[in-house]
């Protein structure tokens, strides 16, 4: 993969790491299903996993599972 389409890629995960990040503010805590979460956030579920996995990285935010890919996601301070 060429250096623009990982730039190009790098800067859309950071796009919606920052929405994810700012609706959790907004709201205390995002709950859903996996594939709903995703959606509403106009990325698939493993491009939504991987943004979580930076934002959770980073210890911005703390994500619990639980049944049927039930999905919690806060601020992890």
């Amino acid at each position: 993969m060429d250096s623009s389409k990982l730039d190009a890629s790098f800067s859309a995960l950071l796009l919606v790491q920052s929405r994810i990040f700012e609706a959790i503010v907004s709201s205390t805590m995002l709950t859903g299903a996996l594939h709903d979460l995703a959606r509403q956030f106009d990325v698939s579920p493993d491009e939504f996993l991987d943004c979580l996995e930076g934002l959770v990285r980073a210890g911005w935010v703390a994500v619990g599972t639980g049944p049927g890919h039930f999905v919690s996601i806060q601020l992890a301070f």
